[in-house]
This record gives C-alpha cells, structure tokens and sequence, in this order.
C-alpha cells in the first residue's frame, strides 16, 4: 500500500501534466467559444463540441504518463503492480474529477446563466446532458475513465514493444478498419448500427464500455509486468 501511495504521490508531483494543462485546454476552448457566440449574438443557439478538447487530453495523458513515469518509478524499487495500482488510482481520480468539473460548468450554464446569455451549449448538451445529475455524472466518468485507459494501454504497448511493435499495431488496426468499414457498406449496414445508437441513452451507451475498460486495465498490466525499463 505504501508503494501505491508513493506512486499516487509521484503523479500528483506532475501538477503541470494532471491538473494545469487540463484547466488551460478547457479555459481557453471555452474563451473562444464564448466570445464567438458573443459576436454573433443574432444566432439562436450555439453548439460546440468544446469539450472534446478535455477529453482527447485525458486520453493523450494516459499514452505519455507510461513513459513520463514508468522508468522513474521502477529505479526506485516500486514494483509493475504498485505502479500500475498507483496510475488506476489516479485515473479514477482524474476522470471523477473532471466529471464534477463538467458537471457543475453544465449546471451554471443551463440553470444560472441561460446558457451565458448568448445561447452558447457548450456543457449543457442535448443526448449527453440527459436523465438526472447522477446519471450525468456516471456518464462523464465512465466517457473519461474509458479514454484515460484507452490511451494507458496504448502507452503500455509501446513500453513493451517499441517503434515496431507500434508500427504493425497501426497497420494491422488500419486494414481491420478498412475491412470493417467496407463489409458494413457492402451490406447497408450503416443505418442499422445508428438506428441502434439512437435507442440507447448516452448513460446506456457509456456502460458499454465497462467491459473495454476492464480489458484495458488488464491488458496494461501483462504488458507493464514484462516490460523492461
């Protein structure tokens, strides 16, 4: 447990790459947004999808914090297991975190500011603001654990087997792609699969990936544990 924390400790050094970074990407998406929708104030309604820019720095986090702390952390005698423990609490964390943060900003938008007077739906979005602030809340931490992990496992990969085992990961990604892209064409399939995207709610869509989640975590941790420094 002592090691865990002393991992947790270790992240939560890197204020610069966990917290401020973060902030800066969202404060400044929305700036611009903001004064957007302020000069052109004749628009009914302004939709964004400015959150994004958060939520695509979770997941660029969780690809470079193998390689910002990973050799730091084992040449200090912390074990692949700690480490990984460690980096899973911080990614909790992080992801709560910035589900609150979403959370509350959407709350001030929608009820306190009429959308800042200017008709801008920059956190307050139709689909993903849906259901109560419970349900909203577990959707965001579920949308950010996920990207986090996504980007760990990515990372993970790399650790373990370098520029060429990236390269053919990339490649072979590229041709199932490919294929998957054209049997669903070949086949109509495209209508099907949005018919059943606008069944489920965003929360029933977010709880899909519970299981993505899960094999990410785990497929991080067998290739954390054979990787060498």
């Amino acid at each position: 447990m002592n090691r865990t924390l002393s991992v947790i400790k270790l992240h939560r050094r890197d204020r610069f790459s966990w917290f401020f970074i973060p902030l800066l990407i969202l404060s400044s998406s929305f700036v611009v947004n903001l004064l957007i929708s302020w000069l052109i104030a004749d628009t009914e309604n302004m939709y964004t999808g400015g959150i994004s820019s958060l939520l695509v720095y979770i997941f660029v986090l969780g690809i470079i914090v193998v390689a910002q702390t990973f050799p730091f952390a084992i040449s200090f005698s912390i074990s692949r297991f700690n480490y990984f423990a460690g980096t899973i609490v911080m990614a909790l964390l992080m992801s709560l975190g910035s589900a609150l943060l979403l959370l509350l900003m959407s709350i001030i938008e929608n009820q306190l500011t009429n959308h800042w007077w200017s008709g801008l739906y920059f956190f307050y979005l139709p689909y993903l603001s849906d259901g109560n602030l419970l349900v909203q809340l577990l959707t965001l931490f579920l949308i950010a654990l996920h990207l986090f992990l996504w980007g760990f496992v990515l990372g993970s990969f790399y650790r373990k087997f370098k520029k060429t085992g990236m390269l053919i990961l990339f490649l072979a990604s590229g041709v199932v792609l490919t294929l998957s892209s054209y049997i669903i064409t070949q086949n109509h399939g495209w209508l099907d699969i949005w018919a059943w995207l606008i069944k489920h709610t965003a929360l029933g869509l977010s709880l899909w990936l519970l299981p993505f989640i899960l094999l990410n975590a785990l497929l991080s941790f067998l290739m954390l544990r054979r990787s060498t420094v």
